[in-house]
């Protein structure tokens, strides 16, 4: 078999579409690049190209984070082992001077990047990698179980409430906890001030719901991306005293709700560790389609 002709392109105009249509079959495991391709105008993105023909898409966003789609990684085929082969070179001299910070996607993509940006000419080194499992909300299992029946809590004296930009002080402690303990590496340097204005942000792009007690925000959860037909839940933290109380549960039902208002699929990705977490999720019509990484430099 003769080896492809590959190259990356900047995901232009005339790109799109194609690029669009690969996400789009993929889209479950690459929300985050779908919402980007399709609501961003593909800002920083770029196909891979093999023989005239689209073969990956991915997101170098502010040149720090890499959302992928590279279905070839997964070596279904005889041709995606020597695609595999094929793009190092390319993506060797693409990232030659990059040193990005995460990698966020399916498992078998982050892990081709992540070497990619290990044996580069100048490599970055890899601080910490986390494994999640890939979960889709099961409609059919949905309509067989009594998921839609009301999860109780323990509290009843509770309120939820949709996050505004006027919440940021009231709502900050509670993400700066989430962003400890769930999303900084270990012994990686960060400021309040940074945390403070990636929150910010997601206040402004991201709907996210809180439950507070009293006047004091406990738990939240948060509709993270939108594609086409899929929704990724991101940001479910719910302060340790106040666990076990069906917190979590109720916030996530609220959001299945408006995405089932949206006709959108719910997915999330789970540590595989947290295993309360995997069994909730279950307990909610969420199904494994597979893994998930992201990877820290």
């Amino acid at each position: 078999m003769t080896e492809p002709n590959v190259s990356i392109k900047s995901l232009s105009s005339k790109l799109i579409e194609e690029a669009a249509q690969l996400v789009l079959q993929n889209e479950a495991e690459c929300v985050n690049l779908c919402e980007i391709i399709f609501d961003e105008n593909a800002q920083d993105c770029y196909a891979v190209i093999c023989e005239e023909k689209i073969v990956g898409a991915f997101c170098f966003r502010n040149r720090r984070t890499v959302f992928h789609c590279l279905p070839f990684t997964k070596y279904k085929t005889a041709l995606d082992k020597i695609l595999c082969q094929k793009t190092q070179s390319v993506f060797y001299e693409f990232f030659a001077d990059e040193k990005p910070f995460c990698i966020n996607g399916e498992a078998s993509g982050s892990l081709f990047f992540k070497n990619i940006f290990r044996y580069k000419k100048n490599p970055a080194h890899v601080k910490i990698m986390n494994e999640y499992i890939l979960m889709q909300k099961n409609s059919a299992q949905d309509k067989k179980s009594s998921v839609h029946d009301p999860i109780q809590s323990s509290e009843n004296s509770f309120r939820i409430f949709h996050a505004m930009a006027s919440d940021e002080e009231k709502l900050f402690p509670l993400e700066r906890a989430y962003q400890i303990e769930e999303v900084i590496p270990p012994n990686f340097a960060f400021s309040d001030q940074l945390l403070r204005d990636s929150f910010k942000l997601n206040l402004q792009s991201q709907k996210i719901l809180a439950l507070e007690i009293g006047n004091t925000p406990v738990a939240k959860s948060a509709i993270a991306a939108c594609g086409q037909n899929c929704a990724l839940l991101g940001g479910v933290y719910t302060l340790p005293e106040f666990r076990r109380k069906g917190f979590a549960a109720i916030l996530i039902q609220q959001i299945l709700g408006i995405l089932a208002s949206e006709n959108k699929i719910a997915s999330l990705y789970v540590k595989k560790k947290n295993l309360a977490a995997v069994e909730l999720y279950k307990k909610l019509g969420f199904e494994s389609i597979g893994e998930y990484r992201l990877v820290y430099f």
